[in-house]
C-alpha cells in the first residue's frame, strides 16, 4: 500500500475511533441483541489501521450479522486481512479492491466460520515467497482443490470449513471456499453468477479474481505459462446475463443496484459481446409510469424465474445490457400489470410495456439463444506446461480423494445397529440397515463426532428410542446439517431433545408421524444452520409445552408475538448469512419470514408434527390444523382463510407426443403479486386410477394463478406456453412444438471415433438397440457429474423406451452415482476412444444410436439435452 495513503488512511482512522457513528450505533443496539455492548466497547477501544477497517466493516453489515458477530470473531478476522498487506505481490492492489474484494467477513450466505486464520497459515509458507499475484493465485487454487470436488447439494449454503470437512459441494459452496481461500492469501476476487443459464435447467456461479490485467476467471489468471480456460466461459458466452456482488456501496460501470449493503454489477461483457436494451413502461394513456417493478425471466426448471428485478426511471424506462438472448418480461405497479418479450434474434430489444388493471398472460412463444460455441480460449499450452499442470492438479486431486476415503466408516456404525423388531420383515430390515450405514459412509470429516454419539448413546436414559431417533434422523437429514454440527455436545443436544419430546407427546400420535414431520422438515430443507442450538431453545420452549398441542401452539404464539417485533426497517442483503433460531431470538427485529421460520422451529422444537401445503399445518393429535397468520392474539381461535384447493387434469404433449408430467422439469405452477411478478407456488401432483396427472393447489382469494411449461430443443430454444388457471379449471392441455435448430452445432466426428464408439456397442452386444453411450473424461468435472446425475435419474424413463445407457469412462474408477445393478446401464473403464482433439471442459460426449444408425451426438454441457433425447427416440 503506497505511504500516502496509507498515511491518509491512519488520520481517518483516528477520526473513526473518536465515534462510530449515530446511525451505527443505533443499529448495534437495535440488532445485536445481548451481544450490542461488548461490541460497542471494542469498537471504542481501537485505532489505527484495525479502527479504520473494523468501522468501514460494521457501516456496511447486515443486519443479520449484526445479531451474530461478535468482537473476537471480527479481530481475528480482520488481524489476518492486515497481515496479507506484507506479502510480497500485494503491495500494488488498489485500497477499494482491498475494502470491497479481500477485507469482507464473508462471500456469500453461508454461516459464519472462523476460516481467514487458518487458510492464511497453511498457505504462508508458499505463498509468501512468490512475487507475482499470478502465482500466488495457481497456489491458492490448488489449496482450494485439495479441499472439495463438485456434487450437486440442496438447501442453503454450507460455510468453508463445513465444506473442507465434507469434501464436497454445489457450484456457491465451491466458490465459497475458493474465494475464502484466495481473500486468506491477499488476492481480491469476486463472485461471477449466470442467475439462470436460461438456455438449459440450471444456474452457476464461479469465481474471478484481480491481477494488473484486469479481472479474470482464476484459471485465465495463472501465470501465463500454465493459463488455461474453463468451461464456465464457453457457458458463459451463452447465458443472457453475468452478474458479480459487492460488499457495500460500490461505484462501477455496468452498476445495476447499489445500496449501503452490497452492490450488483453488470459484468457480462468480460465473456463476450453484449447488446443493449430498453423496457419502457407506459400507463393506458400511454404516459411513463416512473418507479414500476420490472422483471427480467429466464427459461427454467420447467417455468419461468426471476433473473433479474429493476425498476423503471423517471422516463419509464430500464436499461440494461444482455448477451443476444430471449427474455420474457413483466411490469407491474400499484395493482396494475403488464408483459412482453425481449428477442435480440428478431431485432426486438426496445419493449414497450403497457400496464393495466387485467393484464391475464396468454402466451405461446419461442425463446432462442446463441447456439453452442463449444471453444474455450485457446492459451496454448505447450505440452510440457500442460503436463506439469496436470501433474500439480492430480496431486492436489488424490491428496482430497485421500483424505476423504480415510473418513469413509460407514461400516463402523453396523455394530450398534439393532435387531429387527418383530413387525419388520428381512427384507425391509436389510434395505433400512443399507440405506443408513450408506448415508454414514457420507458423514466424511465428522464420522468420528457421530461414532462417538453412537457408542455414548448406550449409557443415555432412553437408549432404545434415541438409537432409533438417531437412525431415522441420519437418513432424513440433508448430509450437510449432519457434518455441520461442530462436535459431539451439538449432536448430543439435538438427539436429546428430539427424545424428549417424543417421550413428551407419545400418547398423542405414533412414531410414524414423528418421524415424517418432526424429525423431517416441513419445506423438505434446513434454513436453520446446525450448531446443537437445540437444548438451549428447549429452555424457552420447555416453558411453553403443554400436552395439549393446540394450547402449546398458542403459548409459542403468544411468546413470538411478546418477544419478537415485525421490523418495518430491515434490509436484506446478498451479504446476510442464514441465522439459528437462538440468533433470531438475540436479534429480535425480524423480517416477516424470519418471524415465521422462528415460529415453526419453536413448534418442532417442542414435538409438533409440521407440515407445508403453500400454508403450515400442525398436527394437533386428531387432525390437521392450518396456522393462522394474525397481528394479535387476543382471539385465541384459528379461522380458516380465504381460499380453495384447485384440482385439475393436466396433459403435456410435444409435437404430437404425449409427455410425461414432470414439475420443475417441464410444467410449474405460479402466481402473479400486484406488481406484476410471476412467483412459483405450491402445488401437488397425483396420478388417478386412468393414470392421469392431477395438478392440485390452494387459489388464495384475489390471487391470479398461472401453469407454464416448456419444451427444449437440442440447442436449448425453448416453446414456452402460459395459460390463466383458476378455481374453475377442472382440465389443462399444453401443446408443445418442438423449435426447429436451423443451425445445429454438429460435431463432424472422424472415421476413427465413429468406428470405436460402433466397436464399443458392437462387443457388448447392442449393435440392434437403441443405445445412448455417455462419454466421461479421465478427470471429473462439473459438466460431466450434473448431466450423470441427470441420465442416472432419468434412467427408468430410457428403460421405458427401450434405450441402453452405456456410461464409458476413460481411465476413470466408477463415479458414485452409477450402480452396477441398474437392468438397462453398462458401466465400462477402459482406454481413450475419441480421436478428436477435445478439452476436458467440452466432455461429457453424448452418441444415440438406434439399430447401429447414428441418431444424434452432442458435447458439453446441457441439462436440457437429456430431455430432448428422450423424445427423440419415441
Amino acid at each position: 500500500m503506497k505511504l500516502k495513503l496509507l498515511i491518509f488512511i491512519l488520520f481517518l482512522a483516528t477520526l473513526a475511533n473518536c465515534f462510530a457513528g449515530e446511525a451505527l450505533t443505533q443499529r448495534i443496539n437495535r440488532y445485536a441483541g445481548k451481544n450490542a455492548n461488548e461490541l460497542s466497547t471494542y469498537i471504542d477501544s481501537l485505532s489505527g489501521l484495525k479502527a479504520y477497517y473494523t468501522n468501514y466493516l460494521f457501516d456496511h453489515m447486515s443486519d443479520n450479522d449484526l445479531a451474530v458477530v461478535t468482537p473476537d470473531y471480527i479481530d481475528e478476522h480482520i488481524t489476518y486481512a492486515l497481515k496479507t498487506l506484507d506479502l510480497p505481490y500485494t503491495s500494488n492492489i488498489p485500497e477499494d479492491y482491498f475494502l470491497h474484494y479481500i477485507l469482507p467477513l464473508r462471500i456469500s450466505q453461508e454461516p459464519f466460520e472462523n476460516w481467514r486464520k487458518d487458510f492464511y497459515d497453511d498457505l504462508y509458507p508458499q505463498i509468501s515467497l512468490v512475487k507475482s499475484i499470478n502465482e500466488a493465485i495457481l497456489i491458492a487454487d490448488l489449496y482450494y482443490q485439495e479441499g472439495i470436488y463438485f456434487k450437486q447439494t440442496s438447501g442453503r449454503d454450507q460455510g468453508p470449513i463445513t465444506s473442507i470437512k465434507r469434501g464436497y459441494g454445489r457450484c456457491e459452496e465451491m466458490m465459497i471456499l475458493q474465494m475464502a481461500v484466495l481473500r486468506s492469501a491477499g488476492i481480491p476476487c469476486r463472485p461471477a453468477s449466470a442467475p439462470y443459464w436460461s438456455f438449459t435447467d440450471s444456474n452457476h456461479v464461479w469465481t474471478e479474481v484481480w491481477t494488473p490485467e484486469g479481472w479474470r476467471i482464476v484459471p485465465e489468471a495463472y501465470p501465463l505459462k500454465y493459463r488455461k480456460s474453463s468451461w464456465e466461459v464457453d457457458r458463459a458466452m451463452k447465458a443472457p446475463l453475468i452478474t458479480s456482488q459487492t460488499f457495500g456501496s460500490y461505484q462501477a460501470t455496468n452498476t445495476l443496484k447499489t445500496t449501503n449493503f452490497d452492490t450488483k454489477v453488470n459484468i457480462t461483457d468480460v465473456y463476450g459481446p453484449i447488446e443493449s436494451t430498453s423496457v419502457k413502461v407506459v400507463n393506458e394513456d400511454n404516459k411513463a409510469v416512473a418507479n414500476a417493478d420490472v422483471v427480467y425471466y429466464a427459461s427454467s426448471f420447467g417455468g419461468l424465474f426471476a433473473m433479474l428485478e429493476m425498476q423503471s426511471d423517471e422516463n419509464g424506462q430500464v436499461l440494461v445490457d444482455f448477451r443476444p438472448t430471449s427474455l420474457f418480461v413483466t411490469a407491474g405497479k400499484d395493482g396494475k400489470t403488464g408483459y412482453g418479450v425481449i428477442n435480440s434474434f428478431t431485432g426486438n430489444n426496445n419493449l414497450v410495456i403497457t400496464l393495466s388493471d387485467n393484464s391475464l398472460v396468454d402466451e405461446n412463444i419461442v425463446l432462442n439463444f446463441p447456439l453452442d460455441s463449444s471453444s474455450n480460449r485457446d492459451f496454448a499450452l505447450t505440452p510440457d506446461n500442460k503436463n506439469y499442470l496436470d501433474k500439480i492438479t492430480d496431486l492436489a486431486n488424490k491428496k482430497r480423494d485421500n483424505r476423504l476415503l480415510n473418513n469413509k466408516k460407514g461400516l463402523s456404525f453396523l455394530t450398534n445397529y439393532p435387531l429387527p423388531e418383530r413387525s419388520e420383515t428381512e427384507e425391509t430390515y436389510i434395505e433400512k440397515r443399507t440405506e443408513y450405514l450408506d448415508k454414514c459412509q457420507e458423514l466424511a470429516g465428522n464420522a468420528d463426532n457421530w461414532l462417538y454419539i453412537d457408542k455414548w448413546i448406550e449409557q443415555s436414559d432412553n437408549p432404545d428410542l434415541m438409537r432409533k431417533i438417531m437412525i431415522d434422523l441420519v437418513i432424513a437429514w440433508n448430509i450437510k446439517d449432519l457434518i455441520e454440527l461442530p462436535d459431539t455436545t451439538a449432536i448430543k443436544n439435538l438427539l436429546t431433545t428430539h427424545t424428549r419430546n417424543r417421550i413428551f407427546y407419545q400418547d398423542t400420535y405414533d412414531y410414524d408421524l414423528f418421524k415424517s414431520n418432526v424429525l423431517n422438515l416441513p419445506w423438505g430443507s434446513n434454513p436453520f444452520p446446525q450448531t446443537g442450538w437445540q437444548t438451549d431453545l428447549a429452555v424457552i420452549t420447555k416453558k411453553l409445552q403443554e400436552k395439549s398441542i393446540d394450547h402449546t401452539v398458542k403459548n409459542i404464539y403468544a411468546w413470538l408475538k411478546e418477544n419478537t417485533i415485525v421490523d418495518q426497517h430491515a434490509n436484506w442483503s446478498y451479504f446476510g448469512g442464514s441465522l439459528t433460531p437462538l440468533q433470531y431470538v438475540n436479534k429480535k427485529y425480524l423480517s416477516e419470514n424470519q418471524q415465521f421460520y422462528l415460529f415453526s422451529a419453536l413448534l418442532q422444537n417442542t414435538g409438533i408434527p409440521l407440515r407445508w401445503k403453500g400454508f403450515l399445518e400442525y398436527f394437533n393429535g386428531d387432525s390437521w390444523q392450518e396456522i393462522v397468520w394474525k397481528d394479535s392474539n387476543e382471539d385465541n381461535d384459528y379461522p380458516p382463510t380465504d381460499r380453495q384447493l384447485v384440482e385439475f387434469k393436466l396433459t403435456l404433449t410435444s409435437d404430437g407426443k404425449t409427455l410425461d408430467t414432470e414439475p420443475f422439469s417441464n410444467f410449474l405452477i405460479a402466481s402473479m403479486t400486484d406488481n406484476g411478478k410471476l412467483t412459483n407456488t405450491w402445488f401437488d401432483l397425483e396420478t388417478n386410477d386412468d393414470d392421469e396427472a392431477l395438478v392440485k393447489f390452494y387459489q388464495e382469494a384475489d390471487q391470479q394463478n398461472y401453469i407454464q411449461g416448456y419444451v427444449r430443443n437440442k440447442n436449448g430454444d425453448a416453446n414456452l406456453i402460459i395459460k390463466a388457471i383458476d378455481v374453475n379449471t377442472k382440465e389443462v392441455t399444453l401443446n408443445f412444438v418442438t423449435p426447429k435448430t436451423t443451425n445445429e452445432n454438429k460435431i463432424d466426428w472422424s472415421d476413427d471415433t465413429i468406428e470405436a464408439i460402433e466397436n464399443l456397442i458392437t462387443q457388448n452386444n447392442f449393435i440392434e438397440n437403441k443405445v445412448l453411450v455417455f462419454l466421461l473424461n479421465k478427470n471429473g468435472n462439473e459438466p460431466q457429474e450434473r448431466m450423470l446425475e441427470q441420465v442416472v435419474n432419468k434412467l427408468d424413463d430410457f428403460a421405458n423406451k427401450d434405450v441402453h445407457v452405456i456410461v464409458y469412462s476413460e481411465s476413470r474408477d466408477i463415479p458414485q452415482l452409477v450402480s452396477t445393478n441398474q437392468a438397462n446401464l453398462t458401466y465400462i473403464k477402459g482406454e481413450k476412444l475419441i480421436y478428436e482433439n477435445i478439452n476436458l471442459d467440452n466432455y461429457p460426449l453424448i452418441f444415440l444410436y438406434d439399430a447401429g444408425d447414428l441418431v444424434t451426438s452432442a458435447n458439453g454441457f446441457d441439462l436440457g439435452m437429456i430431455n430432448y433425447l428422450l423424445r427423440l427416440v419415441d
